[in-house]
């Protein structure tokens, strides 16, 4: 018998869902042109930012995609850039 602790319970889902989550990351390489590629990005850096702060899966994430999709730093720096002034308090 193995008693998981809350904490163990909710690492474990998190990490499900990081995998997940990657594996989907591969079709976004489909997508055809840049601007719907910066598009897609910055929705999920937007969502990533809506709770606050990008936690460790999301980084994981958003790098996977920023990766997959040709992003380049400069471009995902911008994006993050006007996001943080979006949700500034």
């Amino acid at each position: 018998l193995v008693v998981l602790k809350a904490d163990d319970l909710a690492e474990a889902e998190k990490a499900v869902k990081l995998h997940g989550a990657l594996n989907r990351v591969k079709e976004l390489s489909n997508l055809g042109s840049e601007a719907l590629r910066h598009k897609a990005f910055l929705l999920a850096m937007d969502i990533a930012l809506s709770s606050g702060e990008i936690d460790d899966g999301e980084e994981a994430v958003l790098g996977a995609m920023a990766e997959t999709m040709r992003i380049t730093p400069d471009v995902a720096d911008r994006i993050a850039g006007v996001l943080m002034i979006k949700y500034a308090t």
